[in-house]
Formats: structure tokens, C-alpha cells, sequence
């Protein structure tokens, strides 16, 4: 919340006063969330290093797989 608050004051948005109870009970509705976990296999992961490791290293993304 404190860094929804300071966006808003960085940007000289108004409002964040009015808008906080709907962020609160939007936030409050989202109960335990836990990030997706994707499984990658070794194969396509080594095929996507093959093909785009060049994009991925330039972007500074990690290689995926046990050969990353």
C-alpha cells in the first residue's frame, strides 16, 4: 500500500485517499496468493536456449533447464 501511495504522490496523481478502501478490499480478496510455478522440460528448454539464448542473455533473463 505504502508503495501504491508513494507512486501516486511521485506522478502527482490525486485521489490516492478515495481509492485506498478499493485498493484495501481488492487486496484483502486476494487472500493467499502464490505466484504460478511452471515446469519447463529439459528438451524444449534446451531448444529455447538454442533458438533465442542470444535474446535471453541480451535481456539478462536466465537460461532455463539443468544445462542452463
Amino acid at each position: 500500500m505504502a508503495e501504491l501511495e508513494r507512486i501516486y504522490a511521485e506522478l502527482g496523481i490525486d485521489g490516492f485517499a478515495g481509492a485506498r478502501p478499493a485498493v484495501e478490499a481488492y487486496l484483502a480478496g486476494l487472500g493467499a496468493f502464490r505466484k504460478n510455478e511452471y515446469r519447463v522440460d529439459d528438451d524444449v528448454a534446451a531448444k529455447v536456449s538454442a533458438r533465442w539464448g542470444f535474446a535471453l542473455d541480451a535481456w539478462g533473463y536466465p537460461r532455463l533447464g539443468a544445462a542452463a
